[in-house]
């Protein structure tokens, strides 16, 4: 399994963003174990900065799944976002 991270409009990277993310997103891992490759992306919106998003995209052997969230919060975006693939994925399976 490959996960990266990507930052936009972010100058640094964020460790405890990314250690919170492989967190929430473990359970989603091991209930679907056929997801080869995820990509996460942080972004703050240059017009508003309390709007944080992130965006996660998962590679399986049919298909890519992306969804994406924002939030005043990055941990709640990433929440967020990890509950609609969770239902996205369930839906499909």
């Amino acid at each position: 399994m490959h996960i990266t991270f990507d930052y936009i409009n972010i100058e640094n990277t964020n460790a405890q963003l990314e250690k919170f993310s492989l967190i929430k997103l473990q359970h989603l891992l091991i209930k679907y174990p056929f997801v080869k490759k995820t990509d996460i992306f942080f972004k703050i919106d240059t017009d508003n900065l309390n709007e944080k998003y992130c965006g996660i995209r998962i590679s399986t052997p049919a298909s890519r799944i992306l969804a994406y969230s924002n939030e005043n919060e990055f941990e709640a975006a990433i929440y967020k976002t990890i509950n609609k693939l969770d239902i996205i994925l369930t839906s499909a399976c």
